[in-house]
């Protein structure tokens, strides 16, 4: 009888074990939930929140949330820089097929031509919209990928993406323009995800900021990113340096 009341006691310890272990997952997913809501509802202030309660890595429920947060800002940055070199790219395009719409006396070509101008203006339109919601977001986590990326950077450098080219003789330019015009020397080209990128290199955080200030005046989508991250394998070519995180 006695081994019953042991096995009785035994099973329902287990259960409420169990079930305890449940409701401690699911308040968790819970709180991950409303955490997630609020920072895509409200960033500027979950931020600043986060800042002043001078949460550190993997304080937030368990989450290592730094080195998260300053890939995803990173890919945020990228993706504007590549629907700008986009943009450009559409932009050649048109003015390439007004010059032919002009040249040509053919009524079906000249529709054809007009049927491919509104749907690049309508491309134009969506793309312009995307950067502005990208721009929104990347301005209102600012300041939390500042301290997250200072947290993480353990090598010490910096490198503030000055402008992102489709060719190798325009990034060049760019660091001509820049050298000349707004005294940012010692410009770098890395070749990263098909584009080649003008950077200026430093192992000061304030002086990569310094250098942000001025290269906003030609490139308002300039940025600050640690090297140590960003490019974790790196390969001399001629004129440039080939950028393999793989």
């Amino acid at each position: 009888m006695e081994n019953v009341k042991t096995e009785s006691k035994s099973l329902f310890f287990s259960r409420f074990v169990i079930i305890g272990k449940d409701l401690a997952a699911l308040l968790r997913d819970f709180v991950l939930l409303i955490v997630f809501l609020a920072l895509v509802l409200c960033p500027e202030t979950v931020n600043d929140i986060i800042i002043r309660a001078g949460f550190e890595e993997g304080s937030i429920i368990g989450m290592k949330w730094k080195k998260g947060i300053t890939k995803s800002d990173i890919a945020l940055k990228e993706a504007q820089g590549s629907i700008g070199v986009m943009r450009k790219q559409l932009d050649s395009v048109s003015k390439v097929l007004n010059e032919a719409k002009k040249l040509t006396d053919n009524i079906d070509l000249k529709k054809k031509i007009e049927k491919v101008q509104m749907k690049n203006g309508e491309i134009e339109k969506e793309s312009n919209l995307i950067q502005k919601s990208l721009k929104k977001t990347i301005s209102a986590n600012a300041i939390l990928v500042e301290n997250a990326q200072k947290a993480v950077n353990s090598s010490n450098s910096w490198g503030v993406i000055l402008g992102a080219d489709t060719t190798l003789a325009q990034a060049q330019e760019e660091c001509k323009i820049f050298g000349r015009n707004y005294s940012i020397k010692n410009t770098v080209i890395y070749y990263r995800q098909g584009v080649y990128r003008t950077i200026a290199i430093t192992e000061d955080r304030d002086i990569a900021n310094d250098i942000r200030v001025k290269a906003i005046k030609r490139r308002p989508d300039s940025y600050i990113v640690p090297m140590y991250t960003w490019c974790q394998n790196s390969i001399q070519r001629e004129g440039y340096i080939e950028c393999s995180n793989k």
